[in-house]
This record gives structure tokens, C-alpha cells and sequence, in this order.
């Protein structure tokens, strides 16, 4: 066989090792086998998804791990959940959508226009979105001091997420003018609020929470903008036969969300000043 043959065959190898790496099972093949994987695309921030001692830990993925074990004990199929670990909101978003088995776990918002793009689990959390600055910045109280407390300063978000679609409704109606800067994730935030006053930002609370655990609460939570309607739930493709296992798990009976299970995960990872604002009703 000559050299360039080899590299051809080398390559369609290595290309079909790639994408056997991203198979993805329907559940109705998981039900006739007995056995399968669900792939899971899994944004990491704390405290949904992160690694601890190696460990990949957090709400979101403790609530699927509880979901593994519910199909076990309930449809006697055995699953395995596997995760694929992003760091940016759209593009998992968009591989959610162009996929056909798999979940998104990105602490996503439920809403209309996701909806027409990808289906939803039924609600695991609520969450507000916040307006959050140094505690040097003037508190806002009005509306219509907007661009008198923020207007030389730099709005900070995550692009492609409910809170720049409510952080722009912010500008229009209250400062045109208003300088945006666009982050990947939260991460990327807190240097920029903590070290100066020139900044601040739309995120949701427990992102907010989290800030002021590790910046000593030296952090200042504009309470007028506060937006009280955020639903988070898992993504799933269009049409996905995953639908039917997770509405189960999250409505049969009183629901996960109802359990004992659910409120050991919440008290494991969040505080109590924090876990009656985001417990499912």
C-alpha cells in the first residue's frame, strides 16, 4: 500500500473515531436494548456544573444522575449519562438544536422563542435576573436615574441569553447610549466588578449569590431591576423521544422537584438565604 493511501485510511479512522465519540441513542433504542447512553451537553459554571477533586459536580448534573438512577428503578433499562462539557452558552445552544438525542444543560430559560428552536424538561429551578455593581455605586432607585447612576459605566452579559434580551429592553427604554461589553460566562465578570466601579452586570441571583460568597459580599444588588419570571429547564432537539422519560421523572406522582432527593441537592450546593427564592412550586 503507498504512503498516501495509508494517510487517507488513517484519517477516515480518525474521523469516525470522532464521531462514534457523539452517538446519540434515542430512548426508544434504549427501551428495545435494555441499555444505552444519553449524551448530555453540559455548560460548566458553578453551582450547576463544575469540578470538585476531579469530580464533575453540581446541581444540573446531580439532578440527571438522580434521572439515571429513576430509569433504572422505573423502566428496568439500564443508562448510562455521559457528559460533554462547554463553555459557552450558544454554541452548546446551537449543537442542542442540530443534534437529535441528546440534553442541554445549561441552566436555560424557559421561554417562547427558544421554544419554536428546541423542547423543554418541565421547570427543575426558578431564578431571577439581577442588576448587580460594586457596593460604591449609587443604588438605583428609579428608572429615570438610569443614565445618571450607570450611564459612564459598561453593562456586562453573556450574549444570546435572557438576560441580554433584558438587559437591551434596559436600553431602549432607559439609556440608548448604553456601553455593552460581552463575556463568555460569569467567570469572566467578577475581576472586572470587584477591581473597579466602571462596571456592571445582568445575571441571574444564584450567579449573583455566588459573586458575593467569593468577593466577601462586597457587591450591591440593584433591587428596582430585578426581573422575578425565569424558569429554568433542560434543552432537548425538536421532537425528541427523550421528552417522554423526563416528563415522567419530573411530573409522576408529585414530581422529583417534590422529593427529598431534590431538596438534599439544593441544600448541598446553595445557601438557605437563597433556596426558598429558586425551589420549584
Amino acid at each position: 500500500m503507498n504512503p498516501f493511501m495509508k494517510r487517507v485510511i488513517v484519517l477516515a479512522a480518525f474521523i469516525i473515531a470522532a464521531f462514534s465519540g457523539f452517538t446519540q441513542t434515542s430512548w426508544s433504542d434504549v427501551q428495545e436494548n435494555g441499555e444505552g447512553t444519553l449524551k448530555v451537553f453540559i455548560q460548566e459554571e458553578y453551582p450547576f456544573a463544575y469540578f470538585e477533586n476531579g469530580e464533575l459536580v453540581g446541581i444540573e448534573v446531580d439532578i440527571l444522575k438522580s434521572f439515571e438512577k429513576w430509569v433504572e428503578n422505573r423502566e428496568g433499562v439500564e443508562l448510562n449519562v455521559e457528559f460533554v462539557r462547554y463553555n459557552q452558552f450558544i454554541k452548546l445552544y446551537e449543537d442542542v438544536k442540530a443534534s437529535k438525542n441528546v440534553v442541554g444543560a445549561a441552566f436555560t430559560t424557559i421561554n417562547k422563542q427558544r421554544a419554536q428552536e428546541v423542547d423543554f424538561t418541565p421547570t427543575y429551578l426558578r431564578n431571577s435576573s439581577v442588576l448587580v455593581s460594586r457596593m460604591d455605586v449609587p443604588t438605583l432607585r428609579s428608572f429615570s436615574d438610569f443614565e445618571n447612576v450607570f450611564g459612564e459605566k459598561t453593562a456586562l452579559v453573556i450574549r444570546g441569553t435572557t438576560h441580554e434580551k433584558e438587559l437591551m429592553e434596559v436600553k431602549e427604554l432607559h439609556n440608548k447610549k448604553m456601553i455593552v461589553k460581552y463575556v463568555n460566562q460569569p467567570d469572566e465578570m467578577l475581576p472586572l466588578l470587584t477591581f473597579t466601579n466602571d462596571y456592571y452586570a445582568m445575571v441571574d441571583l444564584l450567579t449573583y449569590w455566588n459573586f458575593v460568597k467569593q468577593n466577601d459580599g462586597d457587591l450591591k444588588l440593584h433591587r428596582i431591576a430585578t426581573v422575578d419570571k425565569e424558569e429554568y429547564g433542560f434543552m432537548l432537539p425538536k421532537d425528541s423521544d427523550w421528552s417522554e422519560p423526563f416528563n415522567k421523572f419530573f411530573t409522576e406522582g408529585f414530581g422529583f422537584t417534590a422529593s427529598e432527593d431534590y431538596r438534599k441537592i439544593l441544600n448541598k450546593y446553595l445557601g438557605d438565604e437563597v433556596i426558598d427564592a429558586v425551589v420549584k412550586e
